[in-house]
């Protein structure tokens, strides 16, 4: 399942995301009302709309996630910007951090309002679950752990904010048979390699 990608707001130079007051109130509320199959778009159809719902608590929010998404990172002590995030697959080496937001006591229950799939995101810290990459306006999708067709619940507990590169690659996969998926590319990739390396040198050897 595919959800819709966030709008754009990036500056001049491609680099982070510049956003007013304004649009850092409404930046998060295109993930929880973003269109996917369910028609209405994720968050609970019976949910009002109101202009109340991108004010107050979701600008204050979002004058933290301005401090947080699209500048430099830290991580280890160093600085890294969101292009060296690894890629689906990467090795132990990449430099995104390890995201393990779906557990503890802090995880977020209950149905898909808009609500929940704000605390959600935040849950995240504004992340994909399955990589860790930083997420921008242009770059979070809503997708479903265990798809609907699969027998998943629409519950928020069965839902996680991806990058849309992962999504659009996950598809209607499950979590685990993605995962393993891309173990076995990594593996593949590796094999090959080693045994390309093995047919050089036989040719040097000759």
């Amino acid at each position: 399942m595919h959800g819709r990608s966030m709008e754009r707001i990036r500056d001049d130079d491609g680099q982070g995301v510049r956003r007013g007051r304004e649009e850092c109130a409404d930046l998060r509320l295109t993930v929880a009302q973003g269109g996917d199959k369910h028609g209405d778009g994720v968050a609970d159809p019976s949910q009002p709309k109101t202009a109340a719902t991108r004010t107050g608590s979701a600008r204050s929010d979002m004058d933290r996630v301005r401090n947080e998404v699209g500048r430099e990172q830290r991580h280890g002590g160093a600085e890294v910007s969101d292009r060296s995030m690894g890629p689906v697959g990467g090795g132990a080496g990449s430099n995104a951090p390890s995201v393990c937001q779906r557990g503890g006591s802090n995880m977020v229950t209950g149905p898909v309002s808009t609500a929940n799939v704000l605390a959600l995101l935040e849950h995240q810290g504004y992340r994909c679950a399955m990589t860790g990459r930083l997420l921008t306006p242009e770059t979070a999708a809503l997708d479903h752990i265990v798809p609907l067709r699969f027998g998943g619940e629409h519950l928020i507990e069965n839902t996680q904010v991806l990058h849309k590169d992962v999504n659009r690659a996950k598809n209607s996969m499950t979590n685990e048979a993605f995962v393993a998926m891309c173990g076995e590319v990594v593996r593949w990739s590796v094999c090959a390699e080693r045994e390309g390396s093995i047919d050089d040198e036989d040719r040097t050897d000759i």
